[in-house]
């Protein structure tokens, strides 16, 4: 049977962080560093998802109603 890998989250911030894949007796396998540009659209979506899919939901089903 294959053994687990761990997945983990290191130095977070809103904007930035560091995955690290382990295997199951916690030896490095690969890291990945991310970062978000906070100027990008998407940033500000991730930041409030719920409010983000309201406005654009809106104006999806705004549109599909008066193309009909």
């Amino acid at each position: 049977m294959p053994q687990p890998l761990h997945l983990d989250v290191a130095e977070f911030s809103p904007d930035a962080w560091r995955w690290t894949l382990t295997d199951h007796a916690g030896a490095y396998i690969r890291h990945h560093q991310v970062r978000l540009d906070p100027a990008h659209a998407c940033y500000r979506a991730l930041l409030d998802l719920p409010g983000h899919l309201r406005v654009h939901a809106a104006r999806t089903n705004g549109n599909r109603m008066n193309a009909a």
